[in-house]
């Protein structure tokens, strides 16, 4: 992984919390999650040999 990846992942937490206040909780949660499995499959890529 290199910085511009660590950047991107940074910024995106901020950006689902502000979609939250217009969206609604409910959504704002599903995307956090989706996120998350989204880092944990790169995270597990990255590992891989």
């Amino acid at each position: 992984m290199n910085d511009d990846d660590r950047d991107s992942r940074a910024e995106i937490a901020p950006a689902v919390v502000q979609a939250t206040a217009y969206c609604g909780a409910p959504a704002g949660l599903s995307a956090m999650t989706v996120v998350q499995e989204v880092f944990d499959e790169l995270d597990a890529g990255a590992e891989a040999p």
